[in-house]
């Protein structure tokens, strides 16, 4: 997700980690009034998740959520062997 200098917000399709979150554990998109989005940038969340589904980059159907693990964001801090 980014921010523009109109205060508008875009989803980028090729990051599945951030679109991830506005996803339920059934699958389904989150809607409007949870996420707290006005209507243009729902829009936009939706149809930038459903672009990432078109290309295999997020699952599909409530079977694939229950197979497929969520995604784990990778720390850029790097770690430390004790």
């Amino acid at each position: 997700m980014r921010k523009t200098k109109g205060h508008q917000i875009y989803f980028e399709y090729k990051d599945p980690i951030q679109l991830s979150k506005y996803i339920t554990d059934g699958g389904k998109i989150v809607p409007a009034r949870i996420s707290k989005f006005h209507l243009a940038a729902q829009k936009r969340l939706n149809e930038a998740i459903k672009r990432a589904r078109n290309l295999a980059l997020l699952p599909c159907g409530i079977q694939a959520y229950d197979d497929m693990p969520k995604y784990e964001p990778v720390s850029p801090v790097p770690f430390s062997l004790d």
